[in-house]
């Protein structure tokens, strides 16, 4: 998963962000950011309720990452989210993405 490229394998990343092991949706949530399209938007943010904070982190920083959301976007998803830690670790990311040394402007 850590080289995953090419969005042939998007299938088999889907499933597995259901994983038991919590490391694994890690990764997957990872590799979607970087293969992932549209559609996956909505399978990140459902891992954003995740019970372990590692795959809420990283699919907060995956979606941050994703080329067609922007700002304004982001902050509109961020706001639409119901479920209190989501929209805190989303809110964090995005905070910290816009932060001096950050990725996103």
């Amino acid at each position: 998963l850590r080289i995953v490229d090419t969005p042939g394998l998007l299938p088999r990343v889907r499933e597995l962000l259901a994983h038991p092991d919590w490391q694994v949706r890690v990764l997957a949530a990872k590799a979607l950011g970087r293969i992932g399209d549209r559609s996956d938007v909505d399978r990140l943010v459902g891992l954003l309720g995740d019970r372990e904070w590692w795959v809420r982190y990283r699919a907060a920083q995956a979606i941050a990452e994703l080329p067609w959301l922007g700002g304004a976007e982001l902050d509109a998803l961020q706001a639409a989210l119901t479920d209190r830690f989501a929209a805190d670790i989303l809110a964090q990311v995005i905070a910290e993405n816009r932060s001096p040394g950050g990725t996103a402007g």
